[in-house]
């Protein structure tokens, strides 16, 4: 019985501290110390579809989970990071972001913000911008 609540206990989810990020095979993968101060290796992150990011090397925490109680199958959800996190938004609005500022925000009511140093637009397709005519 003691056997199975221990298992049982394992699997509860514990919080990661990012050390290192790989990012450059099919599946990002985590260097992070858990909280009771144990190291993991090649922790992989379920990644949100149609959205990839690289965290800054600084702050950067995730939630980790043992699936089927196996520490040895660990899983990060996807990585946050308070100190570098855009804020300030009104309910309802969204925002792709980066640490130096650059950010793409979709405001509640229909309106865009695009904050770049420079943007590029590739549509080998051809490009249509609607509007109503003001600049």
């Amino acid at each position: 019985m003691l056997d199975e609540l221990y298992s049982t206990i394992r699997g509860i989810p514990s919080l990661g501290l990012v050390q290192a990020v790989d990012d450059s095979g099919p599946a990002q993968l985590l260097t992070v110390m858990t909280g009771d101060g144990v190291w993991r290796d090649k922790v992989e992150v379920m990644q949100i579809f149609g959205f990839a990011s690289v965290p800054p090397g600084q702050g950067a925490i995730c939630l980790l989970l043992a699936l089927g109680a196996d520490p040895a199958n660990l899983r990060a959800l996807p990585v946050a990071c308070p100190a570098a996190r855009a804020g300030q938004l009104s309910a309802g609005d969204s925002v792709i972001y980066a640490q130096d500022g650059t950010r793409i925000h979709v405001k509640t009511g229909g309106d865009i913000e695009i904050w770049a140093k420079t943007a590029a637009i590739n549509a080998p397709s051809g490009l249509t911008i609607e509007g109503n005519g003001q600049v």
